[in-house]
């Protein structure tokens, strides 16, 4: 989901590729984009961040590999339009991904032939430029393939979210309750800023994935802006269905400045950039989206 001039877009849809909700009236007023393999469309989008000032925002289609850049003319304002795309090698197979400076992307693969770590910086094409970043998984799970060898590093269980604002991004994983703050510094390399451990990661020793069965879910979302990084917490057992009622509230230097408590379940969530407006999907007793002002 990602809010745009006081419209939210709710990602994908069944026929388009959003539904737009008025946010002062909170009524789904249109559809926006089309389903499809043609020309412009796509099949299953995912918000990868906003773009500058804030006037549009970045779509990955995980089904066609595509990343575009959705941004308003500058004719009236109210159109998007494809501003730039490009084409995400199938090798990469990213879960989920941010847009940065420098012409880089912070992304979380599923696999990997010779990185030893799920969070790589690429450029835009894709092409990775650091590919060990993090602590997780720890210097005794992490795994070395090569592509002579022929074989991937199973990344899936290290699936996760990430979004940036600037030169600050955050990345987080669904199971475990791991969170973590970057910066970058240049086009080569990001810092580590904090991080953040919700329970104690497990790992399965005989290939060094985690060991979700035992993990609780994770980080269901979050979404940075400006001033402020809102991730959406599980905690529940991996048993239960995947659902959150936490919204942690940090800096973008990882410091706790509130926790939000929900009276529903929710696994996505988006924020206005000016932090006043935050935005929950629901789907019990029935779907719809609650909107709250800040």
């Amino acid at each position: 989901m990602a809010i745009l001039d006081n419209e939210l877009y709710v990602f994908p849809s069944t026929k388009d590729i959003a539904l737009v909700v008025d946010l002062d009236s909170g009524k789904y007023i249109k559809t926006w984009g089309r389903r499809g393999r043609g020309s412009g469309e796509m099949l299953r989008a995912e918000y990868w961040g906003p773009v500058e000032k804030g006037r549009g925002f970045w779509l990955y289609d995980s089904q066609s590999f595509k990343l575009r850049k959705y941004e308003k003319n500058n004719r009236d304002g109210s159109v998007l339009e494809i501003k730039e795309e490009y084409s995400i090698p199938v090798s990469l197979f990213p879960a989920h991904g941010a847009v940065l400076p420098f012409n880089r992307m912070a992304v979380n693969v599923a696999s990997a032939f010779d990185y030893t770590s799920p969070l790589v910086l690429t450029d835009m094409h894709g092409t990775v430029k650091e590919k060990d970043l993090g602590r997780i998984p720890d210097e005794h799970h992490k795994e070395v393939r090569k592509v002579s060898q022929g074989k991937l590093a199973d990344y899936r269980s290290y699936e996760g979210r990430i979004s940036s604002f600037g030169n600050h991004f955050v990345s987080c994983l669904s199971y475990g309750g791991y969170i973590s703050f970057w910066k970058m510094e240049d086009s080569v390399m990001a810092s580590l800023q904090k991080e953040h451990f919700l329970e104690k990661i497990l790992y399965n020793e005989e290939n060094n994935t985690l060991l979700s069965p035992k993990l609780r879910w994770g980080f269901m979302d979050v979404k940075m802006t400006s001033k402020r990084v809102y991730a959406l917490y599980s905690g529940k057992e991996k048993t239960d269905v995947p659902g959150a009622k936490s919204v942690l509230v940090f800096s973008h230097e990882g410091k706790l400045l509130y926790h939000f408590s929900l009276d529903f379940e929710t696994a996505r969530i988006a924020v206005s950039a000016d932090d006043s407006i935050l935005c929950a999907s629901m789907s019990d007793p029935e779907a719809g989206i609650a909107i709250f002002r800040l």
